[in-house]
């Protein structure tokens, strides 16, 4: 099972939605701008969610979305 601030191939879990972990990267540009990147644990790699999300925060419901597209998992 995995939990918020676990460590997984090199990046933490800072969300978890409908048992899915998310990590985040945030980057400030100009000292006003904050862009966010979203990765989504594919139960063994970190994928990329693509363009980033022009916030601190990214909406429940767009982890929600990425989430459904979660692959299932191989036993």
């Amino acid at each position: 099972m995995i939990e918020v601030g676990q460590k997984r191939a090199g990046r933490t879990v800072h969300k978890i939605v409908k048992d899915v972990a998310f990590s985040f990267d945030r980057r400030r540009y100009h000292k006003k701008t904050t862009f966010t990147w979203v990765y989504r644990w594919d139960h063994t790699n970190w994928f990329d969610a693509g363009d980033p999300w022009q916030s601190v925060i990214v909406p429940r419901r767009d982890l929600e979305d990425l989430a459904a597209k979660q692959p299932e998992a191989v036993s």
